[in-house]
């Protein structure tokens, strides 16, 4: 079977297969399990190896865990180098987007031809640094956007590591919020933050959502132990977010902005005329969500 080794976003060398017949059955059995799940299975079946962990020598349980707690940057650049290594770093994506005419009345479609040859942009992990938001005014955060940003994060040490275990001390960040002075912690989104998301109701969803999918935690200090570092951790609902004031949103916002990993996978193209289903002028799409970005044939 052949293979090929690439680096993940934070550095560590992995080893995929290429797909085949079973994960094309896997993507497109109707078993009611959601397309985030499928990819999942996925990701299980056709990774060999990351640093020195054997995958498929992992029982079905200890490979859950181990997409869970990997990035979510770490599980895409995996499921983009697959689909690049199954098709030959065939240089194009082919996708139908089809939508409603308000003409007509019935259903049309466009084919978008997407370059993808020189890969996705990509974040890489930052070493987070809480002296680098420490202090700073909510008129400074507010400065953090576009090149300004670029620049911070330039300047933070990227984080390489060589197997996993090294990748998950960096996953966490703790964060002391600026108006209430509550001391948070987040995890960086990882799997575990991916299902939350998922399994999201869209009644349900909201600015909080992308938060929760962090996971964020207060620190309480344990009353015999308030000096030596230990704290009780206790996750903060979305009725806590509520009550918190908008800067400190603000602040765990900027925070995750700033150290987390990134790959872009998502495109954009101006909504045909007539068309009744965009949002807006434009047309934003994710080619990870799109069965076709993986199997071209249902392209048509």
């Amino acid at each position: 079977m052949e293979t090929h080794e690439f680096n993940l976003i934070t550095g560590v060398p992995t080893i995929i297969g290429g797909l085949y017949g079973k994960e094309q059955r896997i993507l497109t059995e109707q078993n009611g399990k959601s397309f985030q799940q499928k990819l999942y299975y996925l990701l299980a079946s056709v990774t060999k190896k990351v640093g020195d962990v054997d995958i498929q020598s992992l029982s079905d349980k200890e490979r859950e865990d181990f997409f869970k707690n990997m990035l979510s940057a770490d599980r895409k650049k995996i499921l983009i180098m697959t689909q690049r290594f199954s098709y030959d770093f065939d240089p194009y994506f082919i996708f139908t987007y089809k939508y409603v005419n308000s003409e007509t009345q019935k259903e049309d479609q466009i084919v978008k031809r997407l370059d993808i040859s020189g890969g996705f942009p990509e974040t890489p992990l930052k070493k987070f640094d809480e002296n680098i938001l420490k202090g700073k005014t909510f008129s400074e955060l507010k400065e953090l956007q576009g090149d300004k940003l670029k620049e911070l994060q330039d300047s933070i040490p990227d984080v390489q590591c060589s197997n996993y275990e090294e990748v998950l001390q960096y996953k966490t960040i703790l964060i002391e919020l600026p108006k209430t002075k509550i001391r948070v912690e987040l995890t960086l989104i990882d799997g575990m933050g991916e299902s939350i998301g998922g399994s999201t109701k869209k009644e349900d969803r909201s600015s909080h959502t992308a938060l929760l999918m962090r996971q964020p935690r207060r620190l309480m200090a344990k009353p015999e132990e308030e000096n030596n570092g230990h704290y009780n951790k206790i996750n903060i609902t979305k009725a806590e977010l509520d009550k918190l004031p908008v800067m400190d949103i603000e602040y765990m916002r900027k925070a995750v902005q700033i150290f987390e990993p990134r790959v872009d996978t998502e495109f954009r193209f101006e909504a045909p005329d007539g068309d009744t289903t965009a949002e807006g002028r434009y047309v934003v799409s994710d080619v990870l969500h799109q069965l076709s970005f993986f199997y071209p044939s249902e392209t048509t």
